[in-house]
């Protein structure tokens, strides 16, 4: 299972924690139905802004919404950056947070180019 469709199970998850339904929690989300549906069942990228929105939402960090028990994955957040852990050595990297933003707008803006391809 890949990281998005793990994203998308824990956001699942945490709506049914709740006991409501999707359309609610795009409507809290500010979303329409149907986006939400889409990152719910792990159909659409996550971005970072939408995974905030998330989070704050959930009153959680990025990092405890991406992060999975199970993989044995932890993720430190702070005011200048992140920096994901694993077991797996080969998966950790920091980054700080403008990097990030300007990584995320780039790939943004190499996916839009491929789609009008």
């Amino acid at each position: 299972m890949d990281i998005n469709s793990l994203t998308a199970s824990k956001i699942k998850e945490l709506r049914l924690e709740t006991g409501k339904p999707q359309n609610t929690i795009a409507k809290e989300l500010g979303m329409s139905p149907s986006a939400y549906v889409r990152l719910e069942n792990g159909n659409v990228d996550i971005d970072l802004k939408t995974l905030e929105v998330v989070a704050n939402f959930y009153q959680l960090s990025v990092g405890e919404i991406i992060s999975q028990k199970n993989q044995d994955i932890y993720h430190l957040e702070g005011a200048h950056g992140v920096a994901i852990k694993s077991q797996n050595p080969t998966f950790n990297y920091n980054v700080d947070i403008p990097s990030l933003e300007k990584a995320v707008s780039v790939l943004t803006d190499i996916i839009k180019m491929s789609k009008k391809k």
